[in-house]
Formats: structure tokens, sequence, C-alpha cells
């Protein structure tokens, strides 16, 4: 089978105005200068404790391109605008870095909304996506990873068992998202009681797996064997990994093995391992896989394994996820093709959004190959339209 072309440029900005181009290939040329992003972030975030409204500024530049709208009425035209060139998305409250019983029942009432709301504007197949660390303190879910035990557990199993019964019920799929790994063993641990729960028809909750970590591998091959031996469906998010410099700064403070590969190749390696695993005999028959990636050569390889198959485009136990705003070649050529293709869709408040824009922003800039090709697509865009 033929490379698909995930590089068409018109396919993937029919939808953005000249002006908007214009607007977005300025915020992708500054996003190569990683210096001022980090100088840039760190007064926003400092100005916004100061009590000083940035709320305006950010609306108007990061806001716009990365998150779908204040409110899930607002991401309506969003949705819509996607769902023309049938593109999905995974709707998830962008409110990060909070904690306290309040911040955790707000993140709570606002999964349960995305779920309901999804289920009335984006009906069957939709996505919801939530961080455990949401739901409670960063520090208990540090002593359940050390200890395996807590007395908040079951409360926190309750809460998320409720959700994705609410989920599954409505044909929907809960995904799961990994963080930093001295908490991960926890939230593995969550996630798999809640895949043996609710996974025994079909996939409906995902957990995420970042290949950048060197045990992932081995997790899987064990996850795909627990699966097989005790008849539960595994639902699989790929990433690549979101931590990198915290992780590599905290083994090296605490003085323990990085838990990441020391080179990219090394992850790409390991991702590309992750697919071809998904595709084993322990695998093909028991796992739902959604690739969250921006690499077109992890991307062609599923498609290739795919075309292999003699799987169609279509089979709903196969996804591709990007960032809204990001590889918009990618996410549009795959859907042209028929393909199930999602954005990740943030929202909320921008003054709760601003942490999340901020880490994007530094990870973007800290990925200068990919901001790098943002930029070049945009312009290529923009210098067809003349």
């Amino acid at each position: 089978m033929p490379k698909i072309d995930l590089t068409n440029t018109q396919v993937a900005f029919a939808h953005v105005s000249t002006s908007d181009l214009r607007r977005y290939a300025f915020l992708f040329h500054m996003l190569q200068y990683r210096f001022w992003v980090e100088v840039g972030t760190h007064w926003l975030l400092r100005l916004q404790r100061w009590g000083i409204p940035v709320e305006g500024l950010v609306k108007k530049n990061l806001f716009r391109y990365f998150c779908g709208g204040e409110t899930l009425a607002e991401c309506r035209p969003t949705i819509h605008e996607l769902q023309k060139s049938h593109v999905g998305c995974i709707l998830d409250y962008a409110a990060e870095a909070q904690n306290g019983e309040a911040a955790h029942g707000e993140a709570f009432a606002h999964l349960k909304e995305t779920v309901e709301f999804c289920q009335n504007v984006v009906g069957p197949g939709f996505f919801s996506v939530t961080k455990l660390s949401a739901l409670c303190d960063f520090s208990q879910l540090e002593t359940f990873t050390v200890w395996k035990e807590t007395s908040d557990y079951a409360r926190w199993f309750s809460i998320l068992d409720a959700q994705a019964q609410a989920v599954e019920e409505a044909q929907g799929t809960l995904l799961i998202d990994a963080e930093e790994s001295w908490i991960q063993d926890g939230i593995d641990a969550i996630t798999l009681a809640l895949m043996k729960a609710h996974n025994q028809k079909r996939a409906v909750v995902y957990i995420t797996l970042q290949l950048y970590r060197h045990d992932r591998l081995a997790f899987l091959t064990h996850l795909l064997k627990q699966a097989q031996e005790e008849g539960f469906f595994v639902g699989i998010k790929l990433v690549r990994g979101a931590y990198m410099e915290k992780e590599r700064a905290r083994a090296s403070q605490l003085g323990y093995p990085s838990p990441i590969y020391p080179t990219k190749v090394d992850t790409d390696r390991a991702y590309d391992a992750a697919i071809a695993m998904c595709f084993s005999p322990q695998g093909v028959s028991r796992v739902s896989l959604l690739l969250a990636t921006h690499n077109e050569d992890s991307t062609q390889y599923l498609l290739s394994l795919l075309a292999e198959r003699g799987i169609p485009s279509q089979d709903p136990h196969y996804g591709f996820s990007q960032l809204y705003g990001m590889s918009n070649p990618l996410s549009f050529g795959l859907a042209l093709h028929g393909f199930h293709v999602y954005k990740y869709l943030p929202y909320g408040p921008v003054e709760k959004a601003l942490p999340y824009l901020t880490r994007r922003a530094i990870e973007n800039s800290a990925m200068r190959g990919s901001v790098n090709r943002e930029y070049r697509w945009i312009r290529s865009e923009l210098v067809r339209r003349r």
C-alpha cells in the first residue's frame, strides 16, 4: 500500500481563514525562541498570581489556537467545524495544578458534564479524558504509589467507576491520562481495576503509556498477557511522554537512574515496538489502540500494519489523535482517507487554563523540530493562497 499523503496543507487548513493563518504563523515563529518562551510564560504566571489581568492577551493568542473555548457551549462551533471534515474531538477540562476538595469536586463535576455533553452533542463513539491528579491531591497519589494502600482508594475508585459506567452506557470511551513516573504506578493500579470492571465486552477504559519510559514495553507485555488470561479487553493510548525535563531533574536531584530513555531515537524505537506488540497474537484480539502522536513515521507504520492485515480504515479498534492546533496535515489527511481521527480539545476559563497553556508552549518550544514543521506548513499554505 502506498503511503498516504500527510502533508497536504490545502486539506489541513481549509477551515482556517488567511488572517488566522497569518496570526498562527507569527505564534509558531515566536515559539521557536525557547528562551523568550520560558521568560514570557514565567511572567504570565507571575502577573496572574499578582492579580494583574492577562487573560485578554492570552485568549487572543495561545488560548484561541490551542483551546476550544471557555465553556462547553463555546466549543460547539469548533466541534461542528471538525465534524465537517470527519474529525472527532476529545474534550478535556484544562485546569491544572489545583489542590483541595473544592477543586477536586469541580474537576469531577466538569468530567461528568463533559460526558453528558458528548453523549448529547458528539454521539456514540466519543472519547472523554481525565487525570487522576485532578481528582485528588498529588501527595495522596505519591503515598498510594509507594504503599499501594490508602484510605482514599475506595473513594477514588468509586468516583471513576461511576463515570466509567456512565461512559459505557453512553457508548463512549474514558481515557485515563498518564502522569509523572513517581505517581504512575498508583494510576496504573486504579486504571487496571477499572478495565477489569468495564472492559468485559469492549475497551471502555483506556490506559495511557508513555513510551519515553524504558519500563513501559515490559509493562505492556505483562498487561497483554494478563488481559488474555483474565478475559478482559485493553484500551491503550500510546504517547511518547510529556514530562521529560521534570523526570530527569527529579532523578538527578534524588540520585536515582532516570526512568526515561536518554535519546529520542530510543523513544521512537520503543514507541514503534509498542505498536507492533498490539498486533501480536496476545494483542490483536484484545487491544483497541489510540495512537496519540504528531510523528508521521509512527503514523505511517501503524497504517502499514493495518494494510498488511487487511484491516479497514473504519475499524473501530484503531484511531489517531493529535492536539488541537497542531499537526493538521496528519489529522485531516487521515480523516480524508476514512480513518478515525480525534483532536484533543482542551476547554475552560482562561485563568484556569493558563498553567496548561504555558506548559504546552514550553513543551512546543523544546521540540524545535516540531515547531519548525508547524511553521513551515502554515507558511506553505499562505504561499499557496497568494
